[in-house]
């Protein structure tokens, strides 16, 4: 995969639960694949880095929730949803 594909893939799916009309409360569902795919990228980088994979997850994750939260923020100070 070229990272292009993979960047689509990534984005995919926390949007997985709004595309299948899952039964629970998509936006929950939403957070929490998220939150496990960005665990996932983070542990993968740190692996292929060397570095601590425990660390690089944390760190995506975080860094990953912060820039959810601005678009949050962003996009309720403009007026959607």
């Amino acid at each position: 995969m070229n990272p292009d594909e993979v960047v689509a893939v990534g984005a995919a799916i926390p949007i997985l639960p709004w595309i299948i009309d899952a039964p629970a409360r998509p936006v929950v569902l939403s957070i929490v694949l998220g939150a496990l795919g960005a665990l996932g990228l983070g542990g993968g980088i740190g692996a292929m880095t060397g570095r601590g994979s425990i660390r690089s997850a944390l760190r995506f994750l975080t860094i990953s929730a912060a820039s959810a939260g601005v678009t949050y923020v962003v996009g309720a100070a403009i007026g959607a949803g």
